[in-house]
């Protein structure tokens, strides 16, 4: 259960990606979409409107720094919020939050950082980090992950070959 702001006011404003908690104050907004198909009828009233699928959701985390320790922390973690791409791909990062966790947003991938100038008389740094949530696509019988266990990819043939067949249940060979 997710525990509710004045219950939890540091568990609100804090956020982990990865292996990392992020330092000073965080906000996180979300914007969760559904692709809707919307077919209207030439000359009627009303439509067929059809539900296409979900889209990965944002996720906009704002830091908010004032302390010289919290950019020190900041910037231990940058290599892991930001790989060098002539080195490292990057991946999707887990995310602790109350408000990821209430959407069931397990993982996302850093789609920007933006460093705006400095506001408020330079008394704060303010980072905005704008995310997707990490969502592969999924086939019919769930998520499109190969597993040992998975049975489009075990050789089932090779059970048949040295069984005999059972007999008939009617001896007329049918």
């Amino acid at each position: 259960m997710i525990k509710w702001l004045s219950e939890d006011p540091d568990g609100w404003n804090t956020v982990k990606l990865g292996k990392h908690v992020l330092p000073g104050i965080c906000t996180v907004s979300l914007d969760l979409e559904e692709r809707i198909d919307i077919k209207k009828p030439d000359g009627k009233h009303g439509a067929t409107v059809t539900r296409k699928g979900v889209d990965p959701a944002f996720v906009i985390i704002q830091l908010k720094m004032w302390q010289r320790e919290q950019i020190a922390a900041l910037q231990k973690m940058l290599p892991d919020l930001r790989p060098d791409p002539r080195r490292d791909t990057g991946s999707h990062l887990p995310i602790v939050h109350p408000k990821t966790a209430l959407w069931g947003i397990p993982a996302v991938l850093i789609r920007k950082i933006k460093d705006p100038p400095n506001e408020e008389g330079g008394k704060f740094y303010i980072l905005t980090f704008d995310c997707i949530e990490f969502l592969p696509p999924q086939t019919k019988s769930g998520l499109k992950t190969e597993t040992k266990l998975d049975p489009r990819k075990q050789n089932l043939a090779a059970d048949l070959v040295n069984k005999p067949s059972k007999p008939s249940k009617t001896n007329t060979g049918a």
